[in-house]
């Protein structure tokens, strides 16, 4: 059973004589959401992605954008009644006109009592904020722009980052870009036709199989972890960076997501009880 955006799942089930619910909860729109612990529940799981940086634009050739970071954190407890403040962070807007670097994306985090139990920081140049407890994937880095002149070189975007390794680096045209590691993205490749392609995204239900790098003539990131892959138009989901472009538009970074699974103490990231049920 998939939960809808904001919807739980919740069934009762008796095990030596108690009754524990089990369920999970995701949000997959940029935005703030609120969720209330659930009779029965004692400990969660989490996941999160930030948004993307978006890629470049200039007359020389657009950088791509980095890619979100993946956070988890496991077996966290909580009491029934407890409410959750949810982020969900957007892809950075694509840049329309001549830039050094694109927009960043927006964080993805869980908060409760006013303290962030979990952070997924955008796809950005920097670190993320450390939070104890939780394990921190970095995207890869968006293709660096190459020199001006008839042909433009257009940066891919940066993988996602993934639950045991970081995304894929994206490539400009005609050089080579890389796959994603422990179930990230793969970086995107350069564009043929004045953009880059965006990076590959990484899905929120456990980690799977890795990233396949793009190329460097305009094949976009395969998504990590059943994540969607980037193309010519679009950055993967969640959490890819998008393509620079050449004094246009370029490709916005790919949105975040959250999600929450219980009881945290039998489904636990990256692999324990991850898939959707």
């Amino acid at each position: 059973m998939k939960a809808i955006s904001g919807v739980q799942i919740n069934q009762g089930v008796t095990v030596d004589g108690y009754t524990i619910s089990v369920g999970q909860v995701e949000y997959t729109t940029p935005g703030t959401y609120y969720w209330t612990v659930p009779p029965f529940v004692e400990s969660i799981s989490m996941v999160a992605v930030g948004g993307g940086q978006s890629g470049a634009s200039s007359a020389t050739g657009g950088i791509g954008g980095a890619g979100g970071w993946l956070a988890y954190r496991n077996t966290y407890t909580v009491t029934e009644g407890d409410v959750l403040t949810i982020v969900v962070g957007s892809g950075g807007a694509a840049k329309l006109t001549d830039s050094g670097l694109g927009n960043n994306g927006g964080g993805s985090n869980v908060t409760i009592g006013g303290t962030i139990i979990l952070n997924a920081a955008s796809g950005y140049t920097g670190s993320a904020p450390v939070i104890s407890g939780q394990v921190t994937y970095s995207g890869g880095g968006g293709g660096g722009a190459g020199a001006g002149g008839a042909t433009k070189y257009n940066g891919g975007g940066g993988g996602a980052g993934g639950y045991a390794g970081i995304g894929g680096n994206g490539s400009y045209q005609f050089s080579s870009t890389t796959a994603g590691a422990g179930g990230g993205g793969g970086g995107g490749g350069g564009g043929t036709n004045n953009r880059g392609t965006g990076g590959g995204g990484v899905g929120i239900y456990g980690q799977g199989s890795n990233g396949t790098a793009g190329t460097g003539l305009g094949n976009g990131g395969g998504g990590g972890s059943s994540g969607t892959n980037g193309s010519i138009n679009a950055s993967g989901l969640y959490g890819a960076g998008g393509g620079g472009n050449s004094g246009g538009d370029s490709l916005a970074g790919g949105g975040g997501a959250v999600r929450i699974i219980f009881p945290g103490n039998t489904r636990y990231f990256p692999t324990t009880g991850t898939a959707d049920q």
